[in-house]
């Protein structure tokens, strides 16, 4: 504080007056907010100035590697290469604290995408079969042992268990991957 006191008349300690008193404490602490202000924004500058993508997805934190497993479910390697530049763009605008709101509906679609590969992953699904039209899904390929011995537990959480309809009707593994036992 009393780096903040700039002249004599700033110090308020033999003041008796209490409105004046209150004035120059405010004007201090007033001077004392914006240098911590200023402070840390001077180091939050040149802390992140220097971030490229490469930097930003090597964090130990990184939710990078997240957000690119939505990219596993495309099969078009163009498409895939600018996903990725998009979720690296994004993603370091969000490291920046400089969002960007026209780049929201790439990062919620590849979010969802990566949530689809995860349970899919998770129910022991091949992602990338996903996007085939022939691929059936697996809880109609039990084959002679039936669904009644399949080892469910290893196979997902129990909302992504397969429901009776699941299991008797032929139907493309999209449909299993979202976990609504109703839907």
């Amino acid at each position: 504080m009393l780096c903040d006191v700039w002249e004599p008349s700033d110090v308020w300690t033999g003041i008796s007056d209490q409105n004046r008193r209150k004035k120059l404490q405010n004007k201090l602490n007033q001077r004392a907010y914006r240098r911590r202000r200023k402070q840390t924004s001077v180091d939050y500058d040149t802390q992140h100035a220097s971030l490229g993508v490469s930097q930003v997805d090597s964090g130990p934190d990184s939710i990078l590697p997240t957000l690119l497993g939505g990219c596993a479910l495309i099969k078009c390697p163009q498409r895939l290469s600018l996903a990725q530049k998009r979720v690296k763009e994004v993603y370091e605008g969000y490291s920046l604290h400089a969002p960007r709101p026209s780049a929201l509906h790439v990062l919620i679609r590849l979010r969802v995408l990566a949530a689809l590969a995860h349970n899919a992953a998770a129910m022991g699904f091949p992602p990338q079969g996903l996007c085939r039209e022939d691929f059936i899904s697996p809880y109609n390929l039990s084959g002679p042992l039936g669904l009644d011995n399949f080892d469910l537990t290893t196979h997902g959480r129990e909302g992504l268990h397969p429901t009776n309809l699941q299991r008797t009707v032929l139907h493309h593994p999209w449909v299993d991957l979202f976990p609504f036992p109703v839907f």
